[in-house]
């Protein structure tokens, strides 16, 4: 479901994409690169959001060697930009996730 909502923001023009249609309420999609912090700002502002739960980030370790300007720019930055946007709305709840990577590789597996 989820990624019908990608494939139909990445061919249309509209960012905003409802899932209603698939039996789900009150849930949106939008397809916004979080370096854009006032387009966070407008979403947040623009929903009744009271907690937002931030998954987004470049994961490849050697992509982040390769480009790790960029790699700071959505991590880092769009980090930023998602804490801010929060803050200067109603949001009252942040839900952040890391991945396994921050871990490095395991010498053994549990």
């Amino acid at each position: 479901m989820i990624k019908r909502a990608i494939q139909a923001s990445s061919v249309g023009t509209s960012r905003y994409v409802s899932l209603n249609g698939d039996g789900i309420v009150d849930v949106a999609f939008y397809a916004v690169d979080l370096r854009n912090k006032d387009a966070l700002i407008d979403i947040l502002e623009s929903e009744e959001i009271d907690t937002c739960v931030h998954l987004a980030s470049k994961i490849s370790v050697p992509e982040s060697i390769t480009n790790p300007g960029d790699t700071i720019d959505v991590n880092i930055k769009g980090t930023f930009n998602v804490l801010e946007a929060c803050s200067k709305t109603e949001v009252k709840n942040l839900i952040f996730a890391s991945s396994s990577a921050v871990y490095g590789e395991s010498k053994t597996l549990p």
